[in-house]
């Protein structure tokens, strides 16, 4: 072999792979939560049952929405319990059913009481702002969620943007059924995993993928954000922990998508409220039956 084809050859041994063929960085998770909050046994504030929401504040605080007793639960910033927020019934500010807790600005706490169709709007010292009721097709359980090529899909409380659309197009189809779970960050990228899965492949708006984040075990995300991640870890027992996680994710400038929304359909009727929510519970069990079981109940799932 000449010597010009020996460099050559050495060269092409050397050189990296084209992007595309290489996996996504591993974005790093720490090695332990900036806030934990709960105990097995302890003070009642720190004991949590059937949480349906986490949220971090812009100041730090975190916000807990508890099942048992259904009530919202506002922390500092390094995890010390401030104060009970709401309780149960049908009066102003009142709750039943679920809460989800939804994006806010300031120092305001949102909340969607699912049993009462409203959003209920209070100022981080528990005094009642406010309440939007919603028409039971228009209620942001249906607005602000979706489920397209078997994907579920989340946006944090606030409408789907435009960055999905591209991501739905670049995930890769399996052989088997599978639902995927889809949360979108601030910075428009989406965080995408098989179900129930611990790592999440990230896109960016443009449908490619710029990075993989491995969750801790036990460790279910309610807010997804670009260098957090906010949720419910289980203990002992399956004792519930609020838990938040650093994050490092490269810096990415805000998207022109995440301003226009994309083009799910709300539902036009309250039958097909129903029908759109009936159709996402099934989902969800398939998916959860074949997690435990080896089993779908349900192949017909778009």
């Amino acid at each position: 072999m000449s010597t010009s084809r020996a460099v050559l050859a050495a060269l092409l041994v050397s050189a990296p792979l084209p992007a595309a063929s290489q996996a996504p960085s591993l974005w790093p998770v720490g090695t332990k939560p900036s806030v934990a909050i709960g105990v097995e046994e302890g003070e009642l504030e720190y004991e949590f049952s059937g949480v349906t929401g986490v949220r971090k504040l812009a100041n730090g605080m975190v916000v807990v929405a508890n099942t048992k007793p259904l009530e919202l639960r506002l922390f500092d910033a390094k995890g010390k319990f401030v104060r009970r927020i709401g309780r149960s019934g049908n009066g102003p500010g009142e709750f039943r059913g679920d809460l989800r807790l939804l994006p806010a600005g300031g120092d305001s706490i949102v909340v969607f009481v699912s049993g009462r169709l409203r959003n209920v709007i209070y100022r981080q010292d528990g005094t009642l702002l406010g309440e939007t009721v919603f028409e039971r097709n228009l209620s942001p359980m249906l607005t602000t969620s979706a489920l397209a090529s078997r994907t579920s899909i989340w946006s944090g409380g606030a409408p789907i943007s435009g960055c999905v659309r591209p991501v739905l197009a670049a995930i890769p189809k399996g052989d088997e059924p599978m639902l995927h779970e889809l949360y979108s960050d601030q910075a428009g990228r989406s965080w995408v995993r098989d179900f129930g899965a611990r790592q999440f492949t990230v896109y960016s708006p443009a449908g490619r993928s710029v990075g993989r984040v491995v969750l801790p075990a036990s460790f279910e995300p309610m807010q997804i954000e670009p260098t957090f991640v906010a949720g419910v870890g289980r203990l002992t027992d399956d004792v519930e922990q609020i838990q938040v996680w650093p994050v490092t994710t490269p810096a990415a400038v805000r998207p022109a998508c995440m301003s226009t929304v994309d083009s799910f359909p709300v539902p036009s009727s309250v039958r097909l409220a129903e029908l759109k929510t009936l159709i996402r519970n099934a989902a969800t069990a398939s998916e959860a039956s074949y997690a435990r079981y080896n089993v779908r109940v349900f192949q017909g799932l778009a």
